[in-house]
């Protein structure tokens, strides 16, 4: 085929000269249309990227692309190849293996190797027919900076090639670089066949996969196809990638990587690319990726740095923790160094915190900023810093568990609370005293809430911060974790026309999350909502929310009275406090609102107890009580590394349960950072008021004689909800025994 001068509008690609382009050699398919097509370019500069092509034009040496809603017109010599991202034809695997290897050499020594399944010369262009993932591409090299090409010999072996075990794992650079001494064969088999030959998935599921995505489908698909639907995790998946294309398989967030090879990398380049570098090889540049078949990214490596890349294998979880570790401020000691250097210049050191206007760039508030930035990207519930004897301790709470983060000097402690008390809109001068603060900051968009504590002790003032997600989406009564059975209650109950309904537990239960819960469905009717809290942590479209504020009286039993006559169907109290807010909250109940609070006790017998001892009369609890959910939140297992184990005998029997009973937790691993813990769920026990306890009620009994009555009327303790739990495999026996109710 050859081209006439293409002279026309709309999305037509001109070409100035047909005699430098060439159709495909025979069997490779068809020639791309005339349709502007998207390609991948790379610069001579070391720098590429993706655009379209909108000319050539081969007389004036130049080359148009749309790139990033621009047009813009480049020489064509600044540029060493253009490759068409739309594929000529679908080939079989072997062919790829097959295709003789060429190596370009430009003037400046860059080498680019690649298989092709022919190399056709024109007066200016090179048009390489690559073959890659089951595809054979147009690649355009243009001719003004190409030094020279040849066929490379691939035919003898090399004489200490090898096959990968695939349950080797590698963790170390030492590791890694004897393994690179000798070849890792490729296997020539497909990702599939590599699977069922390393016994990770059954006949069956092999045979079934293949008639359902077919012999020739590319092995991108097939592995998007396996990490999706859950056939297999992603580790195996990505050893049996490893295998098949001859590469080690390591675990990049348990390698420390090279000095040299991290400089060669910002982190928006680490994280654009998806890539971790871990050191040098005979003068290559070893790089982690998740897909080292990706054409893309490895010529944008190679002109990027200027050497050949040695890729190897990993899983994008741990690819993930590896950037984040070795990108995160809180990870080097670079950031605390400066940070206490700067506190030991100065002849004040409360100067460098006093002014907040000019002081963005400061070390100190830097180090807090970055601490801040760092919790929140973790989504941790609280920062903690502890003055201990001789350092300072940072751990932050994820998950519910404390998690050591930085230890560092302890004459750095000042000057950083000094910056949160500023944060905080506290008193800096004052230190022997307990403070309170509040403020609200962005991050990344996000509104976060932040409320501080700071407690004078022995070795300094010790600060804890809270942080809460106002941005974040309320949960519904599905995510909570009620079974169906109580699901149908709950939803029955919170769509009374009256009736208190009470959410107890102790600080951090998730009582406000399961009050909000109820409130998202509620506010699907047409209702009026009005909320009084202390403070408002979640804000809610369709709702009117009161902040109290004690300093000015406005407490919970004033919003309460004025809120009656604010035509409320549906009161929330963010908290029962005393008996005047638990008497207006139950008369509220019984003058048709529906009213949902929460109550600090342990289990939701004694709550009837909690209210009668607060000086409610038994008829008005009587009337206005519908029901009483206590609750605890309980970790659950890491999804990533659960695996089965054998609980202490002496738990088992505290909890009455069978030891030789099937049990799981978590042995710990990257994604639940070695907790063996991922997320948090509700366990619960849910008292429907009945005729029966009414008229308990009445007689004021003792908990003993209400716990009786709860289990008799349907109520399933909360002990039993967490053990049923733990035999599941939702969460551990000892997490179980941790929360239970005696």
């Amino acid at each position: 085929m050859t081209y006439t001068q293409l002279v026309s509008t709309g999305k037509t690609l001109m070409i100035s000269d047909s005699s430098f382009w060439c159709p495909p050699p025979e069997g490779c398919g068809k020639d791309m249309t005339l349709d502007q097509p998207p390609v991948s370019y790379f610069r001579c500069d070391q720098k590429g990227g993706n655009a379209t092509l909108l000319s050539l034009d081969v007389n004036e040496g130049t080359i148009t692309l749309f790139e990033h809603a621009k047009k813009r017109t480049d020489s064509l010599s600044e540029y060493r190849a253009i490759v068409l991202s739309d594929p000529l034809l679908d080939v079989e695997q072997s062919t790829g293996d097959d295709a003789p290897c060429y190596e370009f050499v430009f003037h400046d020594h860059e080498v680019f190797v690649s298989r092709a399944v022919a190399v056709i010369e024109t007066s200016s262009i090179l048009h390489v027919f690559r073959v890659h993932d089951g595809n054979i591409y147009r690649v355009l090299v243009p001719r003004a900076k190409l030094s020279q090409f040849h066929e490379k010999n691939t035919s003898n072996p090399v004489r200490d090639a090898k096959h990968q075990n695939h349950d080797s794992i590698i963790t170390s650079r030492s590791e890694l670089a004897e393994l690179l001494k000798s070849t890792l064969l490729p296997t020539r088999k497909t990702i599939l066949e590599q699977l069922l030959n390393n016994n990770d998935i059954s006949r069956d599921i092999f045979e079934s996969l293949t008639l359902e995505l077919g012999v020739n489908r590319r092995e991108s698909e097939v592995i998007q196809h396996l990490t999706t639907s859950g056939v297999l995790g992603e580790v195996k998946i990505q050893k049996a990638r490893a295998q098949c294309l001859g590469l080690p398989y390591i675990e990049a967030d348990k390698i420390t990587p090279n000095e040299k090879a991290i400089a060669l990398f910002d982190e928006k380049t680490a994280r654009n690319l998806n890539i971790f570098p871990i050191m040098f090889h005979r003068d290559r540049v070893v790089i982690a990726m998740v897909n080292p078949a990706d054409y893309s990214i490895m010529t944008q490596l190679r002109f990027r740095v200027g050497k050949d890349i040695e890729p190897v294998v990993t899983n994008s979880r741990s690819l993930a923790h590896a950037i984040d570790k070795l990108y995160s401020p809180l990870s080097s000691d670079e950031i605390f160094t400066e940070a206490q250097a700067s506190i030991q210049i100065q002849d004040d050191p409360s100067d460098e915190i006093s002014d907040t206007s000019e002081g963005s760039d400061r070390p100190t508030v830097r180090l807090v900023s970055s601490i801040l930035s760092d919790a929140i990207n973790k989504k941790a519930s609280d920062i903690h810093i502890r003055p201990q004897e001789k350092h300072v301790e940072l751990l932050f709470r994820i998950n519910g568990s404390l998690i050591p983060i930085k230890q560092f000097s302890k004459s750095m402690l000042s000057s950083i609370v000094s910056r949160i008390k500023i944060i905080g809109r506290m008193n800096v001068a004052e230190h022997r005293l307990p403070q309170d603060g509040r403020t609200h900051l962005k991050h990344s968009g996000k509104a976060v809430d932040l409320r501080t504590s700071i407690l004078p002790c022995v070795y300094g003032e010790s600060v804890v911060m809270r942080i809460l997600d106002t941005s974040a989406g309320v949960k519904g009564i599905d995510e909570i974790g009620f079974d169906e059975e109580d699901k149908q209650r709950f939803n029955h109950l919170i769509n009374r026309s009256s009736g208190m309904i009470l959410v107890t537990g102790p600080t951090g239960s998730g009582k406000s999350t399961t009050l909000y819960a109820a409130l998202s469905e509620i506010t699907k009717r047409d209702v009026n909502v009005i909320t009084v809290e202390d403070p408002v942590e979640y804000h809610m479209q369709g709702a009117l929310q009161v902040q109290v504020q004690h300093k000015i009286g406005m407490t919970f039993a004033r919003v309460l009275r004025q809120m009656l006559r604010h035509d409320p169907d549906v009161i929330l109290v963010g908290e029962i406090r005393d008996k005047e807010t638990a008497l207006i909250a139950a008369e509220s109940a019984l003058t048709g609102h529906i009213v949902l609070s929460t109550l600090h006790t342990n289990s939701a017998s004694l709550t009837i107890s909690r209210l009668l001892e607060m000086g409610i009369e038994p008829f008005m609890i009587n009337s206005s009580l519908a029901a009483v959910l206590a609750q605890r939140l309980v970790k659950t297992n890491c999804p990533h590394c659960t695996e089965k184990y054998q609980p202490d005998e002496d738990i088992c029997s505290l909890l009455g349960v069978d030891p030789s009973g099937v049990f799981y937790h978590g042995k710990g691993c990257v994604d639940c950072m070695h907790t063996g813990v991922m997320g948090r769920r509700a366990v619960y026990e849910l008292l429907q008021i009945g005729t029966e306890m009414r008229r308990l009620i009445v007689n004021e009994p003792n908990p003993v004689d209400l716990e009786e009555q709860a289990r008799q009327e349907g109520m399933k303790p909360l002990t039993e909800h967490a053990i049923s739990l733990a035999k599941e495999g939702v969460i551990s026996l000892e997490e179980a025994y941790r929360i239970r109710l005696e």
